[in-house]
């Protein structure tokens, strides 16, 4: 499985036990192309293309699929199906549940509902709350309405866990300080980030309360839209 992301369109593919057929491009940004794609049964999936092209950025995406199939199902955590990782040519591979709306999808035409917010806030919290719970706790990094899905029946979905990680950084030294900076710019959205996030020399703590932070951002988002 060596196609570029632009060529996938119309092919045939198979992933764990799944075949599936390319229909449409749905979303790229990055390293990453999405596309909605089908089984025979007429199921839709979405299928993420990922050349990682780097070695380390090949580690950070193969632990999206080992943090996802490791946990068990969560109602509002995107299912992950299958997935095909190859580290020799650093193309990831990561067939998903379909979901066809985000929650920028919607608030970029309207203003949510009050019932909406309640809905998605919620949605959201409970599942940062269960990928807390785990043993080591998960942080996943990048919460914010881009990474809010709609599934199918209508259930908000977490998803992008590829910035997620179970590392705290505390007590650092100026050098180590200046590694954790650069993964949290790689890893994080600059209007999300914790204050702890911003100026690292304080050395508070940065660990499971990003996510909190980030989430009372995200509930803003919702309300305000901007």
């Amino acid at each position: 499985m060596t196609q570029g992301g632009a060529s996938l369109l119309g092919k045939t593919m198979k992933i764990g036990e799944y075949t599936v057929n390319i229909k449409e491009k749905i979303g790229e940004g990055g390293y990453a192309y999405v596309y909605r794609c089908e089984d025979n049964t007429g199921t839709q999936y979405a299928l993420k293309y990922v050349n990682c092209l780097t070695p380390e950025r090949f580690d950070q995406f193969k632990q999206e699929s080992i943090i996802l199939q490791a946990l068990s199902p969560n109602p509002f955590i995107v299912k992950l199906y299958a997935s095909d990782v190859n580290p020799k040519t650093l193309v990831i591979y990561l067939l998903y549940e379909f979901c066809p709306l985000t929650a920028m999808d919607i608030l970029s035409k309207r203003e949510m509902t009050h019932e909406e917010i309640l809905i998605f806030f919620t949605a959201c919290a409970t599942a940062v709350a269960f990928l807390h719970s785990q043993t080591p706790p998960i942080i996943h990094r990048d919460i914010k309405p881009e990474n809010l899905l709609v599934a199918m029946d209508g259930t908000p979905k977490l998803c992008d866990f590829g910035s997620a990680t179970t590392k705290i950084y505390k007590h650092l030294t100026a050098k180590e300080i200046d590694a954790a900076g650069e993964d949290v710019e790689r890893n994080t959205t600059q209007n999300y980030r914790a204050p702890e996030m911003v100026d690292m020399y304080k050395r508070i703590e940065i660990g499971p309360a990003v996510d909190v932070w980030a989430l009372g951002c995200t509930l803003y988002k919702l309300i305000y839209r901007e």
